[in-house]
């Protein structure tokens, strides 16, 4: 398994992935891609030996023009943070490392370039009990909850410290 930058305009194998996520992860199309491409701090992909994406994140940094309102939510609290808008892996490959090498990604380079803490939001409503199962293994804590999507989604917004 490698973990390698998205290049740009290679799209569509993530949003395939990122639609069969739903409802846990929100649906975007090829503009929100190029956006995400142009902006994000962090926009990985792994991809099995054999070539077979198994999965993606994408991440942001404070100070971004992002409309997200969880992103928005974490602004008004935290002075620096990396925001996972998603992480996604492959039904086909959850429970091999996927995330897990994903997220020990976002955590080097958060260390490397002096970023406190990696933030997220987990579906609380619809429930998402592996997700919250593995931000909690990984150490995350919730600090907050929010209504979304007109009050259709209920999510925990957590944080990762890592200075503590």
């Amino acid at each position: 398994m490698k973990i390698e930058p998205v290049v740009d305009g290679k799209f569509s194998d993530l949003l395939v992935l990122n639609n069969a996520s739903l409802p846990h992860v929100n649906l975007i199309d090829l503009s929100d891609m190029q956006y995400f491409y142009e902006r994000a701090e962090i926009f990985n992909q792994a991809i099995t030996d054999q070539g077979t994406l198994a999965g993606f994140v994408i991440a942001m940094t404070t100070g971004k023009s992002y409309k997200s309102i969880n992103y928005q939510w974490f602004v008004d609290k935290f002075a620096s943070f990396l925001y996972i808008d998603r992480i996604i892996v492959a039904s086909s490959f959850r429970r091999d490392g996927v995330a897990q090498a994903l997220y020990q990604g976002l955590i080097g380079h958060a260390k490397s370039t002096g970023i406190p803490m990696l933030t997220c939001e987990v579906n609380r409503f619809p429930a998402n009990p592996a997700s919250l199962a593995l931000h909690e293994k990984l150490g995350f804590r919730v600090v907050g909850t929010q209504l979304t999507e007109q009050g259709q989604k209920e999510v925990l917004l957590m944080v990762l410290d890592l200075h503590a």
